[in-house]
């Protein structure tokens, strides 16, 4: 978001201890104006399935965390389920493989 940009120009204005004029601020930029349901919910999906198959990469899970930081102002109900179940899931996973390779 650039500080041209809805609350930030306001902030800038009032650090700088001037008024900002009502024409000069744009709307608020809403991910949901650009981002339909389905295709975050692909979003979310993907980069659960890249962190899983990709998890020696740390670059890919590294950006893969940056874009879900990024979608999180707009994640419903079912997305959290979602990655409730991945983190269980992998969670499970690795302490049976630890626990495997100790017996």
């Amino acid at each position: 978001m650039h500080p041209t940009m809805g609350a930030l120009m306001k902030a800038q204005f009032l650090l700088q201890g001037a008024q900002p004029e009502i024409k000069q601020i744009s709307p608020l930029f809403e991910l949901k104006t650009f981002v339909s349901t389905q295709a975050r919910r692909q979003i979310v999906n993907t980069m659960l399935s890249t962190i899983k198959e990709y998890s020696h990469c740390s670059i890919s899970n590294q950006l893969c965390i940056m874009i879900l930081d990024c979608i999180k102002s707009q994640v419903d109900v079912i997305d959290l389920v979602t990655m409730q179940k991945f983190v269980i899931a992998e969670f499970k996973a690795r302490h049976l493989f630890l626990y495997n390779q100790h017996r």
